[in-house]
């Protein structure tokens, strides 16, 4: 404990979730997302052991509620996004990183539902790790994202994930710059970019967030790596906790409210058709 004392985030309770997890495991699955030739929907299997990067999941959706999609303007867009957000601290070389250079770290959140809140309002799947290439990473990314019907937001530093999901014709599942990251009083002059900003107020409320979500549900992360990171994170020297960085992009987007489809204008005036015209009558 006396190695935490200048710990950021309550390091009591970081300590005791850790233990606990020692003491009562949660069941999590190795999954890997695949698409389905024929109807080229994701679908999942099972992690092997040559599978180099892979996702770690504690729930999936509801049944019946996956591969949600809504269109809006002839774009394909997630329809669960009220529901939970996929969050990524990547990295932006490709060669010559693998050893000494970050990691990416990709987190699931799934939104705390009232009507389900043990399975809700937590970080429910994760992937970590650095592919010998990178689209390894996005095809997992986009796949999770397709499945669950989230929105990913992407740590806007290298953008490469915008042309990626682009040419696959995904784009509509990346979420632009959350409100709540923005300086309230550079809303209007901001443009909302794919991604989440780097600013010093996006890092601000990241880390506001952070601090309030590990006070109220630390016992609600279920991932040892990040909350390892928890104890050692550093606000001004950011790169060695990328799961940390994961997680606070999750909870800052989580905070906004996905915009409705309007809905459809009813016309005035109803038209019903005539079923007798045009028909022939015959009379006695």
């Amino acid at each position: 404990m006396a190695a935490n004392i200048g710990c950021v985030f309550n390091s009591l309770k970081i300590t005791e979730q850790r233990q606990r997890l020692v003491d009562n495991p949660i069941p999590i699955r190795k999954l890997f997302f695949y698409r389905k030739e024929e109807s080229q929907l994701a679908a999942w299997r099972d992690a092997l052991k040559t599978d180099e990067i892979f996702w770690e999941i504690i729930n999936l959706p509801p049944s019946g509620e996956d591969n949600k999609f809504i269109i809006d303007y002839n774009l394909r867009k997630p329809a669960r996004r009220t529901s939970g957000v996929i969050s990524v601290d990547g990295y932006s070389n490709e060669q010559g990183g693998r050893r000494y250079g970050s990691k990416a770290c990709g987190l699931i959140y799934t939104k705390y539902d009232l009507s389900n809140p043990i399975n809700t309002g937590l970080f429910n799947g994760w992937i970590y790790g650095r592919p010998s290439r990178k689209e390894l990473l996005y095809d997992q990314l986009i796949l999770a994202s397709e499945f669950f019907g989230y929105e990913t937001f992407f740590e806007h530093c290298a953008d490469d994930y915008l042309s990626y999901f682009r040419q696959r014709g995904r784009v509509g599942y990346l979420g632009r710059y959350p409100l709540s990251s923005i300086d309230p009083l550079k809303r209007e002059k901001q443009e909302r970019y794919y991604g989440f900003p780097i600013s010093p107020f996006a890092m601000t409320k990241q880390t506001d967030s952070m601090i309030s979500y590990v006070e109220d549900f630390c016992h609600k992360i279920y991932w040892d790596k990040l909350l390892e990171q928890l104890l050692s994170f550093d606000p001004l020297h950011r790169t060695e906790s990328d799961c940390v960085v994961s997680a606070m992009i999750g909870l800052v987007s989580s905070l906004d409210t996905a915009p409705k489809p309007l809905p459809k204008k009813n016309p005035l005036v109803t038209i019903y058709e005539n079923e007798h015209y045009g028909k022939k009558e015959i009379y006695n």
